[in-house]
């Protein structure tokens, strides 16, 4: 099943909110202390700005070029989703908390995305 835009951006949302909100709570206290709205709030506002822009420039990609493509796109993402959640939780998570929390939802995502296509 291929999705459009929009359907895709909703899967993507609903995945990766569940995945950061799954990390959240299995962080210690003291990076809990960062609230759910924060979380939920930087989550979304995050995919929205990314999953737009790497859909339109994965529809640029002609076939041969696809493969390598994809996975330039997706660093892409990883890295400003990583950035914005480094920057706004930076004194409670870390540049590498933030790294690994973006990284895992954007795998959950991309591999539930691998699923729907086949």
């Amino acid at each position: 099943m291929l999705l459009t835009a929009n359907p895709a951006t909703l899967l993507t949302l609903a995945i990766e909110v569940a995945v950061v909100s799954a990390w959240r709570w299995a962080q210690p206290v003291p990076f809990r202390a960062v609230s759910w709205p924060h979380w939920l709030g930087l989550c979304v506002l995050a995919n929205l700005l990314t999953h737009p822009l790497a859909w339109r420039l994965a529809v640029l990609l002609v076939p041969a070029d696809y493969r390598a493509g994809f996975w330039l796109i997706e660093l892409g993402v990883w890295l400003v989703e990583t950035g914005a959640y480094w920057t706004v939780w930076r004194s409670r998570v870390g540049l590498l908390r933030a790294a690994a929390v973006s990284l895992l939802a954007n795998l959950v995502s991309m591999l539930a995305g691998f699923v729907l296509a086949t």
